[in-house]
């Protein structure tokens, strides 16, 4: 008789620690500082990497993407050298975004130009259809960062076109912008309001004195306040992340080291129901720092184990989802754990063949969208 289990999304949307995923923005120097893509994500510490940067333009057209001297190869593609090592991540299940944004002035706007943006985009970067800067390989998503103040292109409609064409294809595409600290972000505002963006890193870094922790205006206080600014006023559909500087020169200012983070700062940051994880900037000062080595196993909240027990005895199939969830809280919570138990405990009895024992499938949830997503299972303990 055959099983099926309907399982979770992949591990960045499952990570061990509920909200415990590090993002870690890659690409803008060179080799020596960076190291590889491949040992960038060989590293165990991130669960996103974010490609930095396409430079796009008012009117839906890009310039040449912008990889330092990752990009080394020849031709008319010559960051199509990175495609097995984008593959190589994707395979680790590690998501791999490309980050666009504007820094100067760009050609005349067009009546659709975010609509044609969106399909460029689409059919370079992430249909892996046809062959692009990267080659032939289909990112997982667009992050949107950089923004000139006098950029005419709408992020919030090119987020809607990007969606529409996710739906028309049928292939999740993962989106995400990286706002300043103040709330709202004038320049990302609307695309944020849509909740279409799955993630979004709240830059507390560089920007803003007055809600970056250690300036010479702000304290871990004034990071939380405007923390839960964001975390109250996003839309839930989104997930936030912390983002920091890894770099401890000094030269960035807002690092906040690690030992404070943890102490001061995560424990109230977590408490959000939609708190992500951490976004790290950049992968070369973390490779100096070991900054996220340091907390990766302080950002998430306790772990969640789901454990699925499914049962096949001819035409009986039974799931029971064990886990915790805030959907069922103090006496309830007991009950159901008591009652699973028995459950589980009376079907080991009942079943003399040892085949015939429940099978352990475990599914870790990050929130509780994700867990309602999970039709095998009925009720969620601690």
């Amino acid at each position: 008789m055959a099983l099926t289990i309907i399982p979770s999304s992949n591990a960045i949307d499952c990570p061990d620690y509920r909200g415990g995923a590090i993002s870690v923005y890659w690409g803008q120097k060179g080799k020596e500082l960076y190291g590889t893509l491949k040992d960038t994500c060989d590293s165990g510490n991130y669960k996103i990497v974010i490609l930095e940067s396409l430079l796009v333009f008012d009117d839906g057209s890009f310039d040449e993407l912008n990889l330092a001297d990752h990009c080394d190869g020849s031709g008319e593609n010559p960051c199509s050298v990175l495609e097995p090592e984008i593959k190589h991540c994707q395979e680790k299940g590690i998501k791999v975004l490309l980050s666009i944004g504007q820094d100067e002035k760009g050609s005349q706007t067009k009546e659709d130009s975010e609509k044609i943006l969106a399909r460029n985009l689409w059919d370079k970067f992430l249909s892996g259809s046809q062959p692009g800067p990267l080659g032939t390989v289909a990112l997982d998503g667009i992050d949107i960062a950089d923004i000139a103040d006098d950029a005419k292109l709408h992020w919030g409609k090119l987020v809607e076109a990007i969606h529409a064409l996710q739906i028309a294809h049928q292939k999740k595409i993962y989106l995400s912008a990286s706002p300043q600290c103040v709330y709202p972000d004038a320049l990302l505002d609307q695309a944020i309001k849509t909740g279409l963006l799955d993630y979004v890193w709240v830059e507390f870094y560089l920007h803003n004195p007055s809600c970056i922790d250690n300036s010479a205006e702000a304290s871990a206080e004034d990071l939380l306040k405007a923390w839960k600014m964001w975390t109250s006023h996003v839309p839930k559909s989104s997930s936030i992340f912390l983002g920091l500087t890894a770099d401890s020169s000094g030269e960035t200012e807002g690092f906040i080291p690690p030992e404070e983070l943890k102490e001061k700062v995560l424990p109230e940051a977590k408490k959000a129901t939609n708190y992500g994880g951490v976004m790290i900037w950049d992968r070369a000062a973390d490779r100096k720092s070991k900054y996220s080595q340091d907390i990766k196993n302080d950002i998430g909240n306790k772990k969640c184990k789901c454990v699925c027990v499914m049962i096949m005895h001819q035409t009986v199939s039974m799931a029971w989802d064990l886990c915790h969830s805030k959907l069922i809280k103090g006496w309830i919570m007991q009950w159901v754990s008591h009652i699973c138990l028995l459950i589980h405990i009376a079907f080991r009895l009942m079943h003399a063949s040892r085949h015939a024992l429940p099978s352990i499938i475990y599914v870790y949830v990050e929130s509780i969208s994700e867990y309602q997503s999970l039709s095998v299972c009925m009720s969620c303990m601690k």
